[in-house]
């Protein structure tokens, strides 16, 4: 753990930035941290009604749970690198960095005594009345999916770099498999962006349909147009300092994920709309 300092800022202006100090005293890094963003973040609560449906996410998670007011931004004293351990009444905390997310260094506080994270069924809460948050791993497997695209589009053109046969795109067979490889990369396209759009809280029945719907076909298009793309490339495509292997590879984990995985997915679309 380390004393933060201020760094002076211009006249009549509050510091700005706090300044991480190593364990030899030298500077390490800058943090912007501009205290209007508190500020903003206070003021978005106490104004969700203004915000449309983030304003109402927000209030939904935090403004029913916590009360505002009387609340007011303080800038950081202490910095620390992995971990702190504080108490807060009669509260054990820990404080764990878990590295860049929302900011450059995200903080998570842990109660061990309870065994819960803070803020207390806010997970629950999203998951139960937000479940979106479990398609956040759709875009990566859709443009995992395009980029398997280019590879191939490439390979075919006898642009790759490191690839030792020409060019292949006259032949019929392989001109019939890169169209289906177009076909499902805009099919996980589409269905994906469709769920993103209706995304609201408390979902409906059909919106969740869309979403388990999404989820399965953006991961089970992502293996599934990696496997075409060595039937069209080649053999030759899956060699060690070519990036289809590793495309391949890594295109078949997106299913396995939970809590969404494609078992799940299924096994809810296999029963939505049957049972009451």
């Amino acid at each position: 753990m380390k004393r933060a300092t201020l760094k002076p800022s211009a006249p009549q202006q509050r510091a700005r930035y706090v300044i991480g100090v190593d364990v030899g005293g030298t500077f390490t890094d800058v943090f912007f941290l501009d205290e209007r963003a508190g500020k903003a973040f206070i003021n978005k609560v106490r104004n969700w009604e203004q915000e449309g449906e983030s304003g109402r996410i927000i209030w939904e998670l935090m403004g029913r749970k916590f009360d505002f007011s009387g609340i007011f931004n303080t800038l950081p004293t202490e910095t620390f690198e992995r971990e702190l351990e504080m108490t807060v009444g009669d509260k054990a905390l820990r404080l764990i960095n878990v590295g860049p997310a929302h900011t450059r260094g995200d903080t998570m506080v842990f109660v061990p005594a309870d065994n819960e994270w803070m803020p207390p069924g806010l997970y629950n809460q999203a998951a139960l009345r937000y479940p979106w948050l479990f398609l956040s791993l759709c875009p990566s497997y859709l443009g995992l999916t395009g980029g398997v695209l280019e590879v191939t589009r490439r390979y075919l053109r006898g642009e790759m770099p490191g690839q030792a046969a020409g060019a292949r795109r006259d032949h019929p067979v392989k001109q019939l498999g890169w169209a289906q490889m177009q076909v499902k990369h805009q099919q996980s396209q589409a269905l994906l962006y469709r769920a993103i759009d209706e995304a609201v809280l408390d979902p409906t029945d059909d919106q969740l349909v869309t979403g388990w719907a999404a989820a399965f076909t953006v991961m089970e298009h992502a293996a599934e147009v990696a496997s075409l793309a060595i039937r069209v490339c080649g053999g030759q495509s899956m060699l060690k300092h070519l990036p289809l292997e590793r495309l391949y590879r890594d295109a078949r984990l997106g299913s396995t994920m939970l809590p969404w995985s494609a078992e799940v997915c299924l096994e809810r679309l296999g029963r939505a709309g049957l049972y009451d």
